[in-house]
């Protein structure tokens, strides 16, 4: 089976090292010429993580993570030091750094690919796992359904330097976290949208805080993100599926979204196994009934919680900061999640 895995990130690199492991070589394009400049924390979750056992990378993983200080399970990293657990765990001699797919056809019981390096190649099949942005969604399913804070987020590292765990901080208007992993501390700053000067936006905040904004980088070393999501009205057409951001963008409320997109991974991987070329389309609608209710269902809460997080008034402000860190509803499906087969 010749399949295309459009996304060198956590879902489609997780994809890839699946498929290896029960005998199909994908080829994989990734947008960006490296991923250094995406390297910001993130949080994986038991039911995300436990795929890692399956691909012999779970103590690395365990090596290179640090645990909230909850009963959650989820452990802080940085994305990049994830990605090279995948890396090592596939192929990375098939993956093609700054190369994006340019074009899709469909051409009987094949897809036409073209794509930026100026190759044009037939597949079986082709995964976009290629993001919010994505351009297989472009064909998939051109119609999306958006969810928009009109927040932004700012994420950097700072040294641990041997300081206390994990903490967040919230006014008003803004937010603060401090996420620590083994070796160094990621900073994410959260304010509106039409905000600019960070330093100045959390003055309230103790020393720790005013730590990490001082040694914030310049906006050209910052990950940015607005916290936004989307969700495709379709995940497959034809030969063609959705897989990660790709099919249903995450809001950074939770940390959820790459444990879902590791977890949807691990499931499209097992239909395909069971799969030929000739009966990829059967393969792909098993995936899509096993894992849209799901992953929506999580995008529903995690909608549910940003409306908390991110508020557009005082009343709603005084009362996210006077919630726990994690609201009741947001805990159970957290719980949910981590109970439920896949």
């Amino acid at each position: 089976m010749r399949v295309l895995i459009a996304g060198g990130g956590i879902a489609g690199l997780t994809l890839a090292a699946l498929l290896r492991q029960r005998g199909i070589a994908p080829d994989i394009v990734e947008a960006s010429p490296n991923h250094d400049h995406q390297s910001h924390v993130l949080g994986l979750y038991p039911f995300g993580a436990r795929v890692l056992h399956g691909l012999g990378m779970h103590r690395s993983f365990a090596a290179v993570s640090e645990p909230a200080d909850d009963t959650s399970g989820l452990r802080w990293l940085a994305r990049g030091d994830l990605l090279r657990l995948l890396e090592r765990a596939g192929d990375d001699e098939r993956l093609r750094m700054a190369v994006r797919v340019d074009t899709i056809a469909e051409s009987g019981d094949r897809v036409v690919v073209r794509t930026s390096d100026g190759e044009t190649r037939d597949y079986d099949l082709v995964v976009g796992a290629d993001g919010a942005g994505s351009r297989v969604r472009a064909f998939v399913s051109p119609a999306t359904d958006v969810f928009d804070t009109h927040w932004a987020c700012w994420s950097w590292w700072t040294p641990r330097d041997g300081a206390g765990p994990s903490r967040e901080f919230r006014d008003r208007a803004h937010a603060l976290g401090l996420y620590a992993t083994p070796r160094q501390r990621g900073v994410i700053a959260c304010a509106p949208e039409r905000s600019r000067r960070l330093a100045k936006l959390f003055t309230r905040f103790d020393d720790m805080a005013g730590d990490a904004l001082s040694a914030a980088p310049g906006a050209a070393q910052m990950f940015h993100w607005r916290i936004a999501d989307s969700r495709a009205r379709a995940w497959r057409r034809g030969r063609a599926v959705l897989l990660g951001d790709a099919a249903c963008a995450f809001l950074p409320t939770a940390g959820i979204g790459a444990s879902l997109a590791m977890e949807s991974a691990s499931v499209l991987a097992d239909e395909l196994s069971r799969s030929d070329a000739a009966h990829v389309t059967s393969a792909l609608a098993f995936y899509e009934t096993r894992r849209r209710p799901r992953v929506e269902a999580a995008q529903d809460a995690s909608r549910k919680r940003a409306k908390e997080m991110y508020p557009r008034g005082f009343f709603f402000a005084w009362k996210r900061n006077n919630m726990r860190n994690l609201s009741p509803d947001f805990s159970a499906q957290i719980a949910k999640l981590s109970a439920e087969p896949i």
